[in-house]
């Protein structure tokens, strides 16, 4: 009887998703993400269905990624988390750093609703 569920799916790609969360496979999370989707259809269920991404320094590169590919997944809306070691090595990487911002702040133009992005460990980053 939630009105939520939280699912971390923690990259944009198989590969990054199987490195980071060891024993976990990419096409079964996917389909089990569409499984609850036409399961929330089916019965007409007003679930919120949260994608959830922790930033850490290997899926980087894929956060604008995620941003454009969240409601493909199967969420309704996404957050992010943040590895402490991340805002450290930002600091030592400013040039990625700021390719990285440069794609987030793309990948945000493109999205329909932003609203639906919680940006706010982003902002914090100072990667969007």
């Amino acid at each position: 009887h939630s009105d939520f569920i939280n699912i971390s799916l923690n990259a944009a790609t198989k590969e990054t998703h199987e490195f980071i969360n060891r024993g976990s496979r990419w096409n079964i999370v996917l389909r089990n993400l569409q499984r609850l989707n036409y399961a929330r259809d089916d019965l007409k269920t007003n679930l919120r269905i949260y994608g959830h991404m922790t930033i850490i320094r290997q899926n980087l590169m894929e956060i604008s990624m995620f941003i454009e590919r969240f409601q493909d997944f199967g969420f309704d809306t996404i957050e992010f988390g943040v590895d402490f070691r991340v805002p450290f090595y930002l600091k030592l990487h400013p040039k990625k750093k700021r390719i990285i911002r440069i794609n987030i702040n793309e990948a945000l133009e493109k999205c329909k609703d932003n609203s639906l992005v919680d940006t706010l460990r982003l902002q914090k980053l100072g990667i969007a």
